[in-house]
């Protein structure tokens, strides 16, 4: 059939590799091209006059792509109220009983068989539409990709996989998981802060706060843009955390986000402070600077956080020991009180201050 014939073309030249079925049976011997595409002349001369389909073969020789096969439109409504920000960025084709849902993988991953379908990776096809199903339903695009392959998520492929399953990886119970960064995640960063045992998970989530609020890219975005990638490490750390409730973690996250202020902004909140001195104080002294600081920091509730060792390095100070008696000198004067005490050590938390000397120092 012509239609199916220049709608392979269309798919091949997208990168994709493609050949003709009838039914579900290939026309042709297609473990060729599982592993390289098909020229344009292997491609026409295909029978397509008897083909009822279009078949994908999937995993590296289709650009890494992955297809999630869901056995009937119950299973797919499960993963797609559990995960509508992912369903919504997968190219997804609706099928004869359930859909297909495609997204990158960073490596081979194999196929996988699953209670309510498959995932099917590396030496495993799919039909495209316009095929055609033996039972007479023409497969369809959900909506139609501009390219399927730049179109689809790179993704763990943890999230489509029911939650109690799981595949041996280095000798440990893990989800097979490649990578998320389609959205707004930072793979280095999370991938330096996954817990390796019980008792870091608090640590952990600290750390990859700062490290991601320390990326211009995503200083600005509010945290429930950052919920995907808590998701993607909360997958990661399960093998190695004892408080297993996403929510908990997801709150512990939030709160660390909102505390943590952008890389640079120290510096910037630093210098523009010292031009309105705060009165009482001599001018430019490490004490008028740490004043004017606390009180460009201040929140509309006037509340801040600052470490010693920050405000040491940003107001002139010897030393940690030295800006602390300062905190404790700004206290004295009515300037700042202390609403909570930190941690200790190298990712412990800083005091809670509250600025109480006024906009105007008064």
């Amino acid at each position: 059939m012509s239609t199916l014939r220049d709608a392979a073309a269309e798919y091949r030249d997208a990168g994709l590799s493609v050949f003709a079925v009838s039914g579900k049976a290939p026309l042709t011997k297609w473990a060729e091209y599982s592993r390289r595409l098909p020229t344009q002349r292997e491609l026409a001369s295909m029978p397509w006059n008897r083909a009822t389909g279009i078949a994908l073969a999937l995993g590296a020789v289709s650009g890494g792509l992955v297809a999630r096969d869901f056995d009937d439109a119950e299973a797919y409504g499960r993963f797609s109220s559990e995960h509508p920000w992912l369903a919504a960025q997968c190219p997804t084709v609706h099928t004869a009983r359930g859909y297909h849902v495609y997204f990158l993988a960073g490596k081979k991953t194999k196929t996988i068989n699953c209670p309510d379908g498959e995932l099917r990776g590396s030496r495993a096809y799919v039909l495209l539409p316009p095929s055609r199903h033996p039972c007479g339903i023409e497969y369809s695009w959900v909506a139609e990709p501009l390219n399927l392959i730049s179109d689809a998520p790179l993704v763990d492929a943890a999230y489509f996989l029911p939650p109690t399953h799981t595949t041996p990886l280095h000798g440990k119970n893990l989800y097979t998981i490649t990578h998320y960064i389609n959205y707004v995640t930072s793979v280095d960063a999370m991938a330096a802060c996954i817990p390796q045992k019980q008792g870091e998970r608090n640590r952990c989530l600290l750390a990859l706060a700062r490290r991601l609020k320390s990326r211009p890219e995503y200083a600005a975005l509010p945290v429930e843009a950052l919920r995907p990638m808590l998701e993607q490490w909360h997958a990661k750390a399960l093998p190695f955390i004892s408080t297993k409730d996403f929510a908990v973690s997801w709150r512990e996250f939030s709160a660390a986000w909102r505390a943590c202020r952008p890389s640079g902004l120290l510096s910037a909140a630093a210098t523009a402070a010292t031009a309105t001195p705060i009165p009482g104080l001599s001018p430019d002294t490490p004490v008028a600077r740490l004043a004017a600081l606390c009180r460009a920091l201040a929140g509309p509730d006037g509340q801040f956080f600052l470490a010693t060792r920050d405000a040491a390095k940003h107001c002139g100070f010897a030393g940690p020991m030295q800006s602390l008696r300062a905190f404790q000198k700004l206290a004295a004067l009515c300037l700042i009180t202390l609403v909570q005490r930190g941690t200790q050590g190298v990712t412990g938390r800083a005091n809670t201050y509250r600025w109480i000397g006024g906009e105007n120092g008064d």
